[in-house]
């Protein structure tokens, strides 16, 4: 290989990134966040340390998928069957990236937790603490019931399996969201919203729903929580 000036070392440098962009759909979805993420940072009064923990974590998270990529493309063309060896080579480079995507999560909740879940949401969420127990049950149950009607309008799957909207992405969204409505926790917040996204994201790699159903419980789950919360204790 020939020796390159630093002009064309710049170049292979942008290269890789742009090949990394254009074919990782995971890449592109980090850009988002993180592009998000700083724009969001430029209206926070940030400290200089969370300025570096988010630069940092950015940075991070970005390098390990490009490394996870690089990794897949070279066992690829040392094999092109399947062996144990060039599976666990991929499979730790895929841990890498979801190591640094939970450490993105902790790293966003310390710098922004604070400012938007405690500060802002935590005033609505004690007006709403005083509504009974049973309306989460209430709620389960009015979501269910157009979930039903959902799967019998599109013609397509049963109550918990298939079709539109995501029976199970409506369940989980309507109990994330009754939790969110009823603590001042932030933190049990964040981690109910999660394992609803785990819950969605499940019914899609198992390919019982796609994204727009699964996205479609969601929404439906929350919006009526949310609504019958709001009927029972109005602001």
């Amino acid at each position: 290989m020939r020796s390159k000036d630093i002009w064309e070392s710049f170049n292979a440098a942008i290269e890789g990134i742009i090949y990394v962009t254009k074919t990782q759909r995971n890449m592109r979805i980090h850009l988002g966040i993180a592009v998000f993420v700083l724009f969001i940072s430029l209206f926070v009064r940030l400290e200089r340390i969370e300025v570096i923990m988010l630069t940092i974590t950015v940075v991070l998270v970005l390098l390990a998928e490009m490394l996870n990529t690089a990794v897949e493309a070279l066992v690829n063309l040392i094999t092109d069957t399947y062996h144990p060896a060039a599976k666990v080579a991929k499979d730790i480079a895929a841990g890498a990236v979801f190591f640094t995507a939970g450490n993105a999560l902790i790293v966003a909740y310390l710098v922004f937790g604070k400012r938007y879940l405690g500060n802002n949401l935590v005033p609505v969420i004690s007006k709403i603490k005083e509504v009974p127990d049973y309306i989460m049950f209430i709620s389960l149950i009015i979501v269910f019931i157009f979930v039903v009607i959902g799967k019998a309008y599109f013609g397509k799957g049963r109550p918990l399996w298939g079709g539109m909207p995501s029976g199970h992405s409506a369940v989980a969204f309507t109990i994330c969201t009754s939790i969110a409505l009823t603590t001042e926790n932030s933190f049990i917040t964040l981690l109910a919203f999660l394992l609803a996204f785990m819950v969605a994201h499940s019914r899609v790699r198992a390919k019982i729903h796609t994204w727009w159903e699964v996205a479609g419980g969601a929404i439906l789950g929350m919006v009526v929580t949310l609504f019958i919360f709001r009927m029972m204790n109005p602001f």
